[in-house]
């Protein structure tokens, strides 16, 4: 899928055989719900939501993507505690109203996360020490 494409309605009929590694649907500014849809594609790798109209709040369900390696939701509207899937390497919601990560015993993939713009305090450096490959991280003008 391509950043030129505008949509407002992402289908429930996804075929779990495709082989897609990337969707990228940024700059769509039609997007209203995180396409939970998209878990089941296994091949799945980067997905780009960036510059929608994402409102409903991030939800346990992205954790059940299975091969996810890079997320990119950056200025929507989604508010709530932000939930990493295991895999991810690269996570970035910047523009956002996140406000805290929940401490999990889980080996997370995670190297680099973005938080610009969100609602965290300084609460949020316990529970980035569960990161243990982070290098690279942006808490700039958070609270």
């Amino acid at each position: 899928m391509n950043d030129g494409y505008k949509t407002d309605l992402i289908t429930n009929d996804v075929n779990p055989w495709c082989i897609l590694e990337t969707i990228k649907l940024s700059v769509n500014n039609n997007i209203k719900e995180f396409p939970f849809q998209f878990k089941i594609i296994s091949s799945l790798k980067y997905l780009n939501l960036m510059n929608n109209n994402i409102t409903e709040e991030f939800q346990n369900k992205v954790l059940s993507f299975p091969s996810i390696e890079n997320i990119y939701l950056d200025n929507n509207r989604i508010s709530c505690e932000l939930c990493i899937p295991e895999s991810v390497k690269i996570f970035s919601v910047n523009n956002k109203k996140f406000n805290s990560i929940p401490k999990k015993n889980a080996n997370y993939c995670l190297e680099t996360l973005t938080l610009h713009g969100n609602n965290f305090n300084g609460g949020i450096f316990n529970n980035l020490t569960q990161f243990k490959e982070l290098n690279s991280l942006d808490l700039s003008y958070n609270k």
